[in-house]
């Protein structure tokens, strides 16, 4: 018997991940990111790192009950992607 390169369930798990991201993309328009595990992957690092950052008060974000809540673009504007600030009048 051949191994099929992949089975009914993963692909069915790869279609539900899929409508998932597209949801969460139609459903969260502000782009809000909740918890520390989400925002370390937003940002690139281990969830380690990020609650110690976030912990510390080091990164844009604040705490709903026990959870780390921010947006994208706080993140992004924090790390210096956001829109160029204009100086003077």
């Amino acid at each position: 018997m051949a191994v099929e390169s992949m089975s009914r369930a993963a692909k069915h798990y790869d279609g539900v991940r899929e409508r998932r991201c597209q949801m969460k993309d139609e459903a969260n328009p502000l782009k809000i990111v909740r918890g520390d595990d989400a925002i370390a992957k937003a940002t690139n690092m281990t969830s380690r790192r990020a609650y110690h950052l976030l912990s510390h008060g080091l990164l844009p974000a604040s705490k709903e009950g026990s959870q780390w809540v921010t947006t994208m673009d706080r993140l992004r504007d924090f790390y210096g992607g956001g829109p160029e600030k204009q100086s003077g009048p």
